[in-house]
């Protein structure tokens, strides 16, 4: 009720600016970020959907997220007059963030940096959290006199408003400058993963696989190929065809393992130290792009399906991110699969479709957002083991798919 209260009251006192926009503000960062954040929440106030958003956590001047999100952008703590930070827990991408410099080039070039931290973000997201990506796609970014701001958030258009107004108006008779504990929250200091005398060996896996004894390997390997043959026992049918069982083992994939979302979060998320192999993905069901490629390509190669391993980078529009994916040899023809982006981050319930957007599709289906060397690996052009959407993939259907995730729909 308190919260309720306190966004009607500023949304009322907000919608009642209506001077033109000056250059200057007595409105403090932290008022900026809490007449924002309040347009954006008021909505889910009003509709009792507060469960729908994350946690957020306000940071200022002096605290350690603060410093290390500055850090991130590359500039000098002591060059910021002043500042507040909001940033949501978990592997989400809502932010909130206003920045008071010493004058307005100073505030220009902090937007730069802002911009340029907002581009690498959403590579952070590219598709592994479709949704999260396209908070990150529109986000505002913004500067007017001394402040430069950067509101990742459900209607960026509202937050250029309220933003504007913040300069049109003084700040209301008690307006809270802090709606929170104003004493720092100590952010929980990474935890290392104790040390470790196994590393990750595809061939070595292979050969006691052949061998049909792995008895004497260590216990990491053991367990890796325990999983493996107790999910071949499940998924394997009499008469099935080896593209069959390469389509059930990318579904088992898709419903039993997920994006290691630590590797997303800002506070205290601590990684599997295995993530990047079948270890983590298919024992402990985490994983990032590394794992979920390194897994499909020991469990192709075990049932004897020519498969490789595909180093590149993704693509949102601006930048790119490193990223891995595979390639399949079926009937003479290579397909490629990257169940790692078939298994977005989502509270959604997706259509079958969406989650074989990239299962047995060409090299021309993901040109758009997958860039790799060409001449490394040959060309995919098979199209008789695309999914039913049909070989076009990812694009066949992005309008209706896509939209599932970015709001369209």
């Amino acid at each position: 009720m308190k919260l309720l209260s306190l966004c009607l009251c500023l949304a009322l006192l907000l919608a009642a600016c209506a001077a033109p926009a000056a250059e200057e503000t007595d409105w403090t960062p932290v008022q900026i970020v809490l007449a924002v954040e309040t347009g954006q929440l008021l909505p889910y106030v009003q509709a009792d959907r507060m469960d729908e958003l994350p946690t957020l956590r306000m940071s200022r001047p002096g605290d350690a997220a603060f410093e290390r999100w500055l850090t991130q952008l590359g500039l000098d703590p002591a060059a910021v007059a002043d500042g507040a930070l909001v940033l949501a827990e978990g592997p989400y991408a809502m932010e909130f963030s206003a920045l008071l410099l010493p004058d307005a080039e100073a505030a220009a070039r902090a937007a730069e940096a802002l911009e340029a931290y907002r581009a690498a973000r959403t590579v952070d997201f590219t598709g592994y959290a479709p949704e999260q990506e396209a908070l990150l796609r529109t986000a505002a970014v913004l500067h007017r006199g001394r402040v430069a701001a950067l509101f990742v958030c459900p209607e960026p258009e509202t937050a250029e408003q309220s933003f504007a107004r913040c300069f049109s108006e003084p700040p209301p008779e008690n307006f809270p400058d802090w709606l929170f504990d104003p004493e720092p929250t100590p952010t929980p200091a990474p935890t290392e993963a104790p040390a470790d005398d196994w590393d990750y060996d595809h061939d070595r896996l292979t050969a006691a696989w052949d061998a049909g004894d792995w008895s004497d390997l260590h216990e990491k390997d053991r367990a890796i190929l325990d999983t493996i043959a107790a999910l071949l026992d499940e998924l394997a049918r009499p008469g099935q065809s080896l593209p069959e069982l390469e389509l059930a083992i990318h579904d088992w994939m898709v419903d039993h393992m997920a994006y290691d979302t630590a590797t997303l979060e800002r506070y205290g998320g601590i990684p599997d130290p295995d993530n990047d192999n079948p270890y983590g993905a298919l024992v402990h069901g985490l994983g990032i792009c590394e794992g979920y490629t390194s897994s499909f390509q020991l469990l192709m190669d075990l049932i004897g399906i020519p498969c490789l391993s595909v180093k590149g980078h993704s693509d949102n529009g601006r930048e790119y991110g490193e990223h891995a994916w595979n390639q399949v040899l079926l009937d003479g023809d290579w397909y490629v699969v990257d169940v790692t982006w078939d298994d977005p981050l989502t509270d959604r319930e997706l259509p079958a479709a969406y989650h074989h957007r990239y299962y047995n599709v060409t090299s021309d289906g993901i040109r758009r957002n997958h860039f790799w060397d060409e001449e490394a690996v040959p060309a995919a052009r098979g199209t008789r083991y695309a999914w039913a959407v049909g070989d076009a993939g990812p694009y066949q259907a992005e309008t209706a798919l896509t939209g599932l995730l970015d709001g369209t729909n």
